[in-house]
């Protein structure tokens, strides 16, 4: 027997252990009751029942989490997240008291994070895996420590793995309530590419749809709230008055309940204090974290690490090492021009030499010189001095010996590379022409990188670049030569000269040349308007008037298509395949690297998708579906009329409901994956729950393996788990039945 308000993963490993429930809207325990006295024993409340989790193999409890990592701690702006949205919570009038608001996120701030690679579940003799549906989270209620087991082998967080732990995370918090929400703002967020571990205050306010105003009141009210002040209070107290006399601060075990009774208990310490009480309460009330109380107090961060060492697990050593690096990074940045100039004179000698530097790379990045990382726990700032001594270190380490201070003047590295690469770029066509007029004569095959000018230029300035040999000075042509040489990319057996005469050649010679890569470049041309309809090149300079003939001429060898059925098709669960790159653009691309298109073919195979869903709409809607129902710019290459991109969906075809809108996504291949675009988003998330908006997958598009598939909203509640987020962009993947 289960009542609505029961945790939903619980209520899924009963149905997936085929453990008949029923479900009631209230009342859950009086029917229980009332069913045992008919049927007898064999009816438990599901809130009884106890499975038994295994992670990793071995069974787990909440106190096995006692050293796990806390969700807060891992995502330190999430409990302002989520106050804001029991804060504006929309459709409700009552305002969060202030206890049940702090109750709320105390909860949350006791949730532990474990992450296995293997999760399985007990009930009754029966042992399985986590159930798909439940997205590779599980929740383990416990008083002391409430944990969320993830299914996930790197231990860090997605987007995607904080939307899966929505609804087992409000549960643990009591807060189911607001699941949805919560998952619309992570939707929101991940659609803006807001970093998980960076969020900001404009952040919370997009994503919940309330002001910036909204967002600093809520946070204030976070900083106020008794528990987060004492736990700003509490180190400090033991810091100055000790252990004993501090355990009345205590967050977890604490009496004191409002800023009354906190001021009495400090001006009891008065003599040990190093303040005044009144003022060591308001420089508490004026920070949002024991950091800012420190800063304020001037304590230094050494001593107060080695307190909070003595407070247990929920007291973090305060760690600058990420402040510090960022801080070592901006001052290598600001005098990066002078740390070049050291490592130039240091390799001034085997630049001379024209000896290839490997490593030249790796010394002109800034990020190779790397701070101490030792001292982010007892130190929060670093003198220029202290940095430079940094540095002086680092050089050291990398040259294998310390640099020259100062030198012969040279011209800034920047100014001397751009030179260089213009140098390169303007020279190396008319070199290609006679490496390749040379060979000619001599009857020699043409290698790369001297095949064409595009692929000469891209190699030498990459040869040239990782060598260091455009780095030191302003080179000029027989300089490049002889780099060319060094390198070995200039032909063996051929002078080193530039000069045709010299060489033995003649105009004819050169001409003969010319023309080939006239050629060349015409045949190019040619391949990057050419797709293929069934096999058959066709070339899209004949127009669009020809490609939809074409097309014509190929669908009635597959009619079928077009009449593929009204409905969704059956999607794979893919919520536990992991998300990796994908490609780029507005056509849905497959799961395998596809050939760079041109952007003549990619609107070819993009016209060519809504062009098939034209005909496929047109079967389906007859007499509602007309050409005005095709909106977008493709329209335009079909129809008279303007059509608009910017709308979020290509047809929309009128219907009682309101508006049916189809978002067509195209592929040369079997598909898999498509991109939304910005406004496509905003329009799936705003027809998330009444089925209007859809998608329609054209795969195959240009030969006779093509289909027609209509997918769900991705943001349609039904769809969760058939699709996962690819990459940092919005782009998701899928995988038919």
């Amino acid at each position: 027997m289960a009542s609505t308000d029961d945790e939903r993963s619980l209520l899924r490993l009963l149905a997936d252990f085929q453990r008949p429930v029923l479900s009631v809207s209230s009342g859950a325990d009086q029917v229980t009751a009332l069913l045992k006295k008919r049927i007898g024993e064999r009816v438990k409340r599901a809130s009884d029942i106890a499975p038994i989790v295994l992670v990793d193999g071995s069974r787990f409890s909440g106190i096995a989490a006692t050293d796990a990592t806390l969700l807060v701690d891992m995502m330190p702006k999430l409990p302002l997240l989520i106050a804001t949205l029991l804060e504006f919570r929309r459709g409700s009038f009552s305002h969060l008291g202030q206890r049940a608001f702090e109750d709320g996120l105390a909860a949350l701030r006791r949730v532990r994070l474990v992450f296995a690679a293997q999760i399985e579940v007990s009930i009754g003799d029966h042992t399985r895996s986590l159930p798909a549906r439940s997205q590779g989270v599980l929740s383990v209620p416990d008083a002391t420590f409430p944990t969320l087991v993830v299914a996930k082998g790197r231990q860090n967080l997605e987007w995607t793995t904080l939307d899966a732990l929505a609804e087992p995370l409000m549960h643990l918090m009591g807060r189911s309530e607001i699941a949805t929400e919560f998952r619309l703002a992570v939707t929101r967020m991940q659609s803006a590419s807001v970093p998980i571990y960076d969020i900001t205050h404009d952040d919370v306010a997009n994503a919940c749809e309330v002001s910036l105003d909204d967002v600093h009141t809520t946070a204030r009210r976070i900083e106020a709230s008794v528990t987060p002040l004492l736990e700003r209070l509490y180190p400090f107290v033991a810091l100055f008055a000790g252990p004993e006399a501090a355990s009345s601060f205590d967050p977890e075990t604490s009496g004191l309940s409002g800023e009354s009774d906190i001021r009495h208990e400090l001006a009891l310490l008065t003599t040990q204090l190093p303040i005044g009480a009144a003022e060591l309460l308001k420089c508490a009330l004026d920070t949002s974290s024991v950091d800012d109380l420190r800063r304020r107090l001037e304590i230094p961060l050494e001593q107060l690490n080695a307190t909070l060492q003595t407070l247990g697990r929920r007291y973090r050593p305060i760690d600058y090492t990420k402040q510090l690096a960022d801080d070592f990074a901006d001052h290598i940045r600001r005098h990066h021009d002078r740390i070049l100039d050291r490592i130039r004179w240091a390799r001034w000698d085997r630049f001379q030499a024209l000896h290839p530097q490997p490593d030249w790379g790796a010394l002109r990045d800034p990020t190779t010189i790397t701070p101490d990382p030792g001292c982010g726990r007892t130190r929060d700032s670093l003198s220029a001095e202290e940095m430079d001594e940094r540095v002086n270190a680092e050089l050291q380490r990398l040259l294998g010996t310390a640099p020259p201070s100062t030198s012969s003047p040279l011209i800034p590295r920047a100014e001397c590379a751009a030179a260089n690469a213009h140098l390169v770029s303007t020279s190396i066509g008319r070199l290609g022409e006679i490496v390749r007029a040379w060979l000619a004569v001599l009857g020699q095959p043409v290698e790369s990188p001297w095949t064409d000018p595009e692929t000469a230029r891209r190699t030498a300035l990459n040869a040239l670049d990782r060598a260091g040999a455009l780095d030191f000075v302003r080179l000029d042509g027989d300089d490049l030569l002889q780099w060319l040489q060094a390198l070995e990319l200039w032909p063996a057996d051929m002078p080193l000269s530039a000069d045709p005469a010299t060489l033995g050649l003649n105009a004819s010679n050169l001409e003969a040349q010319r023309t080939e890569e006239a050629q060349r470049r015409a045949d190019a041309a040619r391949i990057r308007r050419i797709v293929y309809i069934d096999n058959q090149a066709f070339d899209l300079e004949n127009g669009h008037n020809a490609l939809v003939e074409a097309l014509e001429r190929s669908l009635e060898a597959t009619p079928g298509v077009i009449s593929t059925r009204n409905r969704y098709t059956p999607l794979q669960d893919v919520s536990q395949q992991s998300s990796g790159k994908g490609g780029s653009g507005g056509q849905s691309l497959g799961m395998a690297r596809q050939p760079r298109l041109s952007d003549q073919q990619r609107d070819a195979i993009g016209f060519a998708g809504e062009w098939l869903a034209y005909r496929w709409l047109d079967r389906l809607h007859k007499e509602a579906f007309s050409p005005e129902c095709w909106v977008s710019a493709y329209r335009e290459l079909a129809f008279p009329g303007r059509g608009d991109d910017g709308l979020g969906w290509d047809f929309q075809v009128p219907s009682r409901r309101g508006p049916l809108l189809y978002e067509v996504k195209s592929s040369q291949s079997e598909g898999g994956q498509f991109e939304l675009g910005e406004t496509q988003v905003l329009a799936a998330q705003a027809n998330a729950r009444n089925g209007l908006w859809r998608l329609l997958v054209v795969t195959d598009v240009l030969n006779d393996n093509r289909k027609i598939r209509m997918l769900m909203n991705p943001f349609d509640p039904r769809a969760r788990g058939q699709y996962i987020f690819v990459g940092q962009g919005l782009r998701l993947r899928y995988a038919p039945e």
